[in-house]
């Protein structure tokens, strides 16, 4: 029969995963808590994806879209003005050459 946990517990474990990530590897951490490697690792995993959704979702808010349309807007300008006046540049540097 599977062991069930207390969200509070896991809630827990996750936290002490997290803060000992670097002084000892999941197999200990389980040992410690009394869960098993998979259990706990499992866990943690969920957790960062949680983690990373949320950034995602919060960097795709209206008002960072807007701002990320403008700057494209705003290079594809730079780049038009750019091209043009490379353009120039050669026809003055053919002309020159003749």
């Amino acid at each position: 029969m599977a062991r069930t946990y207390s969200s509070e517990f896991i809630n827990e474990a996750i936290k002490y995963a997290e803060t000992h990530k670097d002084s000892m590897d999941y197999t200990q951490m389980a040992n410690k808590l009394g869960v098993p490697y998979g259990t706990l690792y499992g866990w943690v995993k969920k957790e960062r994806k949680k983690k990373h959704q949320k950034q995602i979702e919060s960097a795709e808010t209206p008002d960072n879209l807007e701002e990320a349309k403008k700057e494209i807007e705003f290079l594809k300008r730079e780049l038009r003005d750019t091209q043009d006046a490379l353009t120039v540049l050669k026809k003055a540097i053919s002309i020159l050459n003749d």
